[in-house]
């Protein structure tokens, strides 16, 4: 049987201890699952990324060889290589992609623990856009959510003639 999906944009709040109720629908999605413990992951500086348990392990298992391969092959390149700061960089971005992770458990109204720390580092308030993704989803404090449409907005509109070109709407 095919895991299931994570679909559909929702506006929350977090309550004074910082806790997500999760929607209805979601925690439906979650009887999937063989887990109720779900991976939150800082996704660079605006927002998180949610992923049931199961699913990380695999993300988890391809960034830690992906952290190896890269540990073994950066000692070989000089500072003056092109390659050096891309693979630095890789480097850096992997092996935070496995540090900033936090294990929340469901509890038995549906909610998970967004700790402050966390919170503070992708700029979540109270106000919280839900937005699902598929196999994980998205947690975006209201005012990063705005901006971020915003700006992808703009992004769209310069490549209208290339989508229109390709038949893509």
């Amino acid at each position: 049987m095919s895991k299931a999906r994570f679909r559909e944009k929702s506006e929350h709040c977090l309550d004074d201890k910082g806790r997500l109720s999760l929607p209805s629908r979601f925690r439906e999605q979650l009887r999937f699952y063989d887990s109720e413990i779900l991976i939150v992951s800082i996704w660079g500086r605006e927002h998180l990324r949610v992923f049931p348990l199961t699913d990380w392990e695999a993300i988890e298992a391809k960034l830690e060889s992906d952290l190896e391969d890269l540990e073994e092959r950066l000692p070989f390149l000089g500072d003056d290589d092109p390659e050096f700061d891309k693979m630095s960089r890789q480097l850096e971005q992997t092996r935070n992609r496995l540090i900033d992770i936090k294990e929340c458990p469901l509890d038995k109204q549906g909610r998970i623990l967004l700790s402050q720390q966390v919170r503070e580092q992708v700029g979540i308030q109270k106000d919280i856009v839900l937005v699902g993704r598929g196999k994980l989803f998205e947690l975006w404090g209201k005012e990063n959510w705005e901006k971020g449409r915003e700006r992808l907005a703009v992004i769209a509109g310069r490549h209208d003639d290339t989508r229109a070109a390709l038949g893509v709407l």
